[in-house]
């Protein structure tokens, strides 16, 4: 899941960093807004990312079921406002993705104990 979000991440940055490279010949300030917005997007991301994982592993292993579906939540927001700030991916497609992988990482040890 972790390396899933991370390649999310870096591929969504990646694809506008290609958009504001082709930009460049058309208008010269909107492609260093872009890559300003896609350095500053890429940081952030990670960060959130990071310290949202850290807390939804935390609450997990208390066993405090509403703050874990909290957390997730969260999780999803952060990501879908860092990955999507010119609308790259969609963000239903998006969402969907994250309630799938983390829906299944969730449930798999379930499944498994059963």
């Amino acid at each position: 899941m972790f390396t899933l979000a991370f390649f999310l991440i870096f591929s969504s940055s990646y694809a506008l960093y290609n958009c504001s490279k082709r930009a460049l010949h058309v208008n010269p300030s909107f492609n260093t807004w872009v890559v300003k917005r896609v350095k500053k997007t890429q940081f952030t991301s990670i960060i959130v990312l990071g310290v949202s994982y850290m807390n939804l592993q935390v609450l997990y292993g208390l066993g405090k079921g509403f703050l874990v579906f909290m957390s997730i939540l969260i999780l999803v927001n952060c990501m879908l406002i860092a990955l999507t700030p010119l609308g790259i991916i969609k963000t239903k497609t998006l969402a969907f993705l994250f309630m799938l992988f983390l829906g299944l990482e969730y449930l798999i040890p379930f499944i498994n104990a059963g």
